[in-house]
């Protein structure tokens, strides 16, 4: 399965004032990591984030507890749209546009460890929305039409995405380089080592095909499976509208230099 993703789009201020009311924080000053392999190489490699709290490692805070301004962290950025803010959490970067026309990337710094709960899902569940309206294109509608209740509904998402201020040609995947639109894909390296050049065949929200070489150099907490792959749109509106109705069956071939020996590693 092929789903995808872009780089949003928001308005925002270095400070505090008039529409811009919604922080948009940095990575917090009180969270923890720790890997379990750090302390024991026979146990798994699994990354633990929390906080500290008498002298024990708790989980983080909730979205509904940042929501609410437990944290410890910095404001790197107030917007002007909490729906925006979600939505570059969803998709992990954004274009924030200041007061002044000057653009600058977010990027993803952190996150607070629970559990993501996609927005999708949630209206679904609850009848909200109908099956044909939960492209992102139309649940960025729903969220923007519906005030409190989008609130309510978007708080029981329980992971909660930090950000930072980069410099950079496009957002910055997990490999730490720019992501390059219609080139990069969003993996689960626990198949798909990160770099890994690859010949991906599928098609579009529109039917078209798509078959190219893509570069594997992101991860997403959703992207689970040996052919899974979060396909990578760009920027800007059609971007938004592509990777918002995405969702194609198709496949993969990793390219490895003749003869190459293959291991499979934790």
């Amino acid at each position: 399965e092929f789903t995808s993703y872009y780089e949003a789009e928001l308005k925002a201020n270095y400070e505090r004032g008039g529409k811009y009311q919604y922080p948009i924080y940095g990575k917090p000053n009180d969270l923890v990591e720790i890997n379990l392999r750090d302390f024991d190489s026979t146990l798994p490699n699994q990354r633990l984030v929390g906080r500290v709290k008498d002298g024990k490692l708790i989980k983080y805070y909730t979205r509904k507890e940042v929501d609410e301004g437990k944290l410890d962290a910095p404001v790197i950025l107030w917007g002007d749209n909490p729906v925006d803010i979600y939505i570059m959490q969803i998709q992990g970067a954004a274009v924030a546009t200041l007061p002044d026309g000057q653009q600058i990337r977010v990027g993803y710094a952190d996150n607070n460890g629970h559990r993501f709960r996609g927005i999708g899902s949630i209206l679904l569940d609850k009848g909200l929305i109908k099956q044909g309206d939960a492209s992102m294109p139309k649940i960025k509608q729903w969220l923007n039409d519906n005030g409190d209740s989008a609130k309510k509904n978007m708080l029981l998402n329980d992971r909660y995405i930090f950000h930072k201020v980069v410099e950079a040609d496009g957002p910055i995947g997990a490999m730490g380089l720019p992501l390059v639109g219609g080139r990069s894909m969003a993996v689960d390296k626990n198949y798909i080592p990160l770099g890994s050049v690859m010949w991906l065949e599928t098609v579009g929200p529109d039917r078209e095909a798509i078959n190219k070489l893509i570069m594997a150099e992101d991860v997403g907490s959703a992207i689970k499976g040996g052919v899974r792959g979060d396909y990578f749109w760009g920027h800007g509106e059609k971007a938004f509208d592509c990777a918002g109705r995405m969702n194609s069956k198709g496949r993969y071939f990793i390219l490895l230099p003749k003869d190459a020996e293959v291991s499979v590693y934790d």
